[in-house]
């Protein structure tokens, strides 16, 4: 009897393992910045969680036309400025509705003249001189990073580490924005991911990700794997 209920707890646990729907997410690029294969390998090893790549202006003529509602989250690797009011008005939508949003990188320069874009993504590269002066950036440079939180499910399970990668620095970073991941190199900004609610949506930038070294380095691939996995739970 112990044998056969054993069997059926067994039957229906691969039932339910055979039924559990990927998480659905569309992925997000530009033609000014579209990644490498490598970035793709990433997400193609990425277990349980399927995507498709849509090209600006492509995504933000989706995200106005009501697309975007068949995914479970959207994820930025873009860097683009060309936006219509109807299409602003939709990102809010979005994050009324609850869609969770990844920024990655040089998502962060995107929308230079839209203000509002930095209460969704929660910080701002200056292009141009702003009060502060304009934002900084440093190729191939081995950054340390620090894990604020060691029990968050976004980076749960990985300890402080390494990474060569492009540096950030003399952005805004706003007030509510809840660092996920920090550095004391001098010249880059102190966090280098951070995560916060907007509207009824969460909401993760990570600012690391420039190029395949970031792509293949064990660290990052489980932080944006874990990302992804929470803000679709």
């Amino acid at each position: 009897m112990k044998i056969r209920l054993c069997n059926l707890i067994l039957i229906l646990f691969l039932l339910i393992s055979c039924n559990k729907k990927p998480i659905n997410i569309l992925l997000i690029s530009s033609e000014r910045k579209i990644p490498d294969s490598t970035f793709f390998e990433m997400f193609n090893h990425f277990n349980g969680i399927k995507y498709q790549h849509v090209i600006q202006p492509k995504a933000n003529e989706w995200i106005e036309q009501g697309f975007t509602d068949n995914f479970d989250a959207l994820v930025f690797y873009d860097l683009y400025d060309s936006i219509t009011e109807p299409q602003k008005a939709a990102y809010f939508q979005l994050l009324k509705k609850g869609k969770p949003m990844l920024f990655i990188h040089h998502s962060l320069v995107s929308y230079q003249n839209w203000d509002s874009f930095k209460t969704i993504i929660g910080g701002k590269y200056f292009r141009e001189d702003s009060v502060n002066g304009a934002s900084t950036f440093e190729h191939n440079v081995t950054i340390p990073v620090k894990i604020t939180d060691v029990n968050h499910p976004v980076t749960k399970g990985i300890n402080n580490f390494v990474i060569v990668d492009e540096t950030y620095d003399n952005c805004l970073i706003l007030d509510d924005s809840q660092p996920l991941l920090t550095t004391d190199r001098i010249g880059n900004m102190p966090y280098l991911a951070w995560i916060r609610d907007v509207e009824n949506s969460k909401v993760i930038y990570i600012q690391i990700g420039h190029d395949k070294r970031a792509f293949t380095n064990c660290n990052y691939q489980k932080i944006i794997y874990q990302a992804i996995k929470y803000l679709t739970k």
